[in-house]
């Protein structure tokens, strides 16, 4: 199973695929703390502990996990 991560601030976003989700948050925690470097976690977006709402600076930083449509 692959899964797609999204991270989208004011600014811009980026995301990219993986099969290995704790690699998914080892890059999450990567790019928060090199874009974001005093981003504090402020929500949980439905209950879904994969769908997270930071702030930074005054503004929202949403991070997503979700699983990706295979084609077989």
């Amino acid at each position: 199973m692959t899964y797609k991560y999204t991270i989208q601030g004011e600014n811009g976003r980026i995301g990219g695929s993986n099969k290995d989700l704790q690699w998914i948050f080892k890059e999450r925690d990567t790019i928060m703390k090199t874009i974001f470097p005093n981003y504090v976690l402020v929500g949980i977006v439905d209950n879904d502990p994969n769908h997270l709402v930071y702030e930074f600076n005054n503004q929202k930083v949403y991070f997503k996990v979700e699983k990706e449509e295979e084609n077989e």
